[in-house]
């Protein structure tokens, strides 16, 4: 009976520290024009646009998109943009699409012509990894493995975990995952 009570005490606690150590994320479900950043320091962006005036057809619209990421990757040493998804629902039409890195973000949204994405600059680094040039005035709540995204422009943008703290010329916080930056340099850490 000793045996299956410290079985048990050690199961619980085991539990306890697992939960203690998590953290909580969320995917990508954007409602607007957007950006995504990820715990692993990658992005993907969202395009969504009114698809009620004029007619689209799936297929078709995947084709010419594919041919868009083509057309940048070939100027590309190897591939860096590439389609998650295009879907048109309920007179939206969304693409997602995922970068190999944060430069390939930048540099496709203004070759592709997105009108949504205003950054002209973008970094992403853990906490432990920052530099001078980041001042963050409180950090209660920040761990070492918290995360740093540095903006410079206008965005609407989501978050993979919970924002902790954010700072800048032109931020609003909308939620616990979401913010927008107007214009500047702005800081988010999230966990």
């Amino acid at each position: 009976m000793k045996i299956f009570k410290y079985a048990l005490c050690f199961a619980a606690t085991a539990m306890m520290l697992t939960a203690c150590g998590s953290v909580k994320t969320v995917s990508f479900e954007p409602t607007v024009s957007s950006i995504f950043l990820k715990r692993d320091l990658s992005a993907k962006s969202a395009i969504i646009e009114d698809a009620t005036a004029a007619y689209y057809n799936e297929e078709e619209l995947k084709a010419f998109v594919q041919g868009e990421v083509d057309k940048f990757n070939a100027g590309q040493a190897k591939p860096t943009v590439k389609i998650e998804s295009t879907t048109i629902k309920d007179n939206k039409l969304k693409l997602i699409f995922d970068y190999e890195d944060l430069q390939s973000l930048l540099s496709f949204s203004v070759e592709s012509g997105d009108e949504n994405m205003g950054l002209t600059s973008l970094r992403l680094l853990k906490y432990k990894d920052r530099d001078s040039s980041i001042e963050i005035t409180d950090t209660s709540g920040i761990k070492k493995d918290s995360n740093i995204a540095v903006l410079e422009g206008k965005v609407h943008a989501y978050t993979e975990s919970k924002i902790l703290y954010t700072n800048g010329e032109g931020i609003n916080k909308l939620s616990d995952y979401e913010f927008e930056t107007t214009s500047g340099k702005n800081i988010v850490v999230f966990e």
